[in-house]
């Protein structure tokens, strides 16, 4: 049986609930705080009963025109609250789920970001966990920083 692999970021911004959901269940919305990494994105798929919701695929690549080489599926979709998603690409491993969550508190709204893997090739769960926490720590502060400054 593979490993199991996970980690999570949890952050409080001054935005609202919905904002901060928004931001994230919005495809294009990341290329305006996930630069420049996320420099182009597109629903290729369209989820039920929401366009972004449960079963919508979105790519994202930071060549605008180009290839768009990471493609999410949304696996749950609950508005204001929670978005779920899992790769649709191939990756270096198995079982990828990814999952924000919002909380409203103290005026604003907490962000949770939660992923967890398995390992496909034995013993690379470590290496792979310190690259995804770098790429995803990276992420979770830029919405952070960018859901801040829209609050304003």
């Amino acid at each position: 049986m593979a490993d199991l692999f996970s980690f999570e970021f949890t952050a409080h911004t001054k935005a609202s609930q919905q904002a901060a959901f928004d931001a994230v269940a919005n495809a294009e919305d990341w290329t305006k705080w996930g630069k420049p990494v996320v420099r182009a994105t597109k629903l290729t798929r369209t989820g039920s009963p929401d366009e972004r919701g449960v079963g919508a695929v979105r790519a994202m690549g930071a060549f605008p025109g180009g290839p768009l080489p990471i493609k999410e599926r949304i696996t749950a979709f609950e508005p204001h609250r929670r978005i779920g998603y899992t790769l649709a690409t191939p990756a270096p491993m198995r079982n990828y789920a990814g999952e924000l969550t919002f909380t409203e508190s103290d005026g604003g709204t907490d962000v949770r970001w939660q992923i967890q893997f398995e390992e496909l090739i034995p013993a690379s769960g470590p290496l792979i966990r310190a690259a995804f926490r770098q790429l995803i720590g990276t992420f979770h502060g830029k919405l952070i920083r960018y859901l801040d400054e829209q609050a304003r």
